[in-house]
């Protein structure tokens, strides 16, 4: 569920900053392929690094990623 949630938040930010998964690549330093596999969940997990240089895009911190709303009811450990 917290992969779903990291998934849609990125999402988000492309769309309202009209930033394709390509440019996100370009911008991040992340191989395409990399954010393309976790995007379209071929791959299920995203490296902590890799999130950081996706979010840093943004010029978000990661407390100000995980700070949205759609983290807050994600039990991370049952």
């Amino acid at each position: 569920i917290l992969n779903d949630a990291i998934r849609e938040k990125i999402r988000r930010l492309c769309e309202s900053n009209k930033i394709s998964e390509y440019e996100l690549a370009k911008r991040s330093g992340v191989k395409r392929n990399s954010i393309s596999n976790f995007m379209n969940i071929k791959s299920r997990y995203l490296k902590l690094a890799t999130l950081i240089k996706i979010i840093s895009v943004f010029d978000l911190s990661l407390s100000s990623f995980f700070s949205d709303p759609i983290f807050q009811d994600i039990e991370v450990f049952k």
